[in-house]
Order: C-alpha cells, then sequence, then structure tokens
C-alpha cells in the first residue's frame, strides 16, 4: 500500500485508502473525508458517552486541530515558504516561482474563506505543515486540501 508523509516530521499523513486529486492552480491534494461513528464497547450502548464521532482523515493519521487566526494563517504561511524553499533546495527564482505563484494563490483563497475552513496538523509540536479542511455544499462532506509541496511518498 502507499502511503505518503509528512516531509518535515516523516509522520505519514495520507494512504491509497484515501483517493486525492490533484488542484495544480493551488497546489494541494484533495482528499475527501467521512465522518465515522467510533463506539466504545465498555459503555452500555443507551451512554451517551458510548458513540463517538471523529473524521476518518483525523482520526486514521492522528492529524490535531489547530485553532488559528487569519493572522496566525498568514504569519505560518511567510515561514513555510522559507521552509520549504530551504527542503527542497529551491535556490534561484526560476525553480522557487511556481511554488510561490501557487502557495500564494491558495493562501488568498483560504484567507478570503477564512472561517469555513478548520486547520489541522500531524502530530507532535511542530506546525510546519498545515492540512486545510473545509465542507462540501452538503455540510457533512470533508475536503482535505493537503499542500503538495509538504507530502512525499514513501520508498
Amino acid at each position: 500500500m502507499a502511503r505518503y508523509k509528512d516531509i518535515f516530521t516523516n509522520h505519514p499523513i495520507l494512504d491509497e485508502r484515501y483517493p486525492f486529486t490533484e488542484d495544480a492552480e493551488k497546489g494541494v491534494y484533495l482528499v475527501r473525508g467521512k465522518f465515522k461513528a467510533i463506539f466504545n464497547e465498555d459503555l452500555p450502548p443507551d451512554n451517551p458517552n458510548s458513540v463517538d464521532v471523529a473524521i476518518n482523515l483525523v482520526r486514521d493519521f492522528q492529524l490535531v486541530e489547530i485553532n488559528w487566526t487569519k493572522d496566525k494563517l498568514i504569519l505560518w504561511a511567510k515561514d513555510y515558504v522559507q521552509m520549504i524553499k530551504q527542503q527542497h533546495q529551491m535556490n534561484t527564482i526560476e525553480q522557487s516561482n511556481p511554488f510561490v505563484l501557487s502557495f500564494a494563490h491558495l493562501v488568498r483563497w483560504v484567507s478570503a474563506k477564512f472561517r469555513d475552513f478548520h486547520f489541522y496538523r500531524p502530530p507532535g509540536e511542530q506546525t510546519q505543515t498545515v492540512i486545510f479542511c473545509s465542507f462540501l455544499e452538503d455540510e457533512i462532506t470533508p475536503v482535505f486540501w493537503y499542500p503538495k509541496w509538504s507530502v512525499v511518498k514513501e520508498e
């Protein structure tokens, strides 16, 4: 099974159980998630705590929700650009321009719809990679937006 990991933490953040598409303009991989019921078998079924609801991607990859403001998003974006340039050794404008342009497009788009997004990171204390989450028009189906520069296929 193909697995994909975060380039900064090496933590798995995606695998082939979750088909994804690429949005080249925004530089992201799009993945649809699902809400899943998690049953606590130690509690009786009529106990309100016997069932918990979680998004499958969040649970399966131990993603941690981040409580962010728009200002924090912008500050993170500036740092992220530098980290990605360094990680991918983008030393010239020609090398970094495709990344910078698509990432700027993504950040502007997310900023404009900021209230529609939730933000996640891989487990741990580091916040280099941020995964954006919005919902389809049905307001039930979560869609995760993985910045493609943070994702590498495990060998």
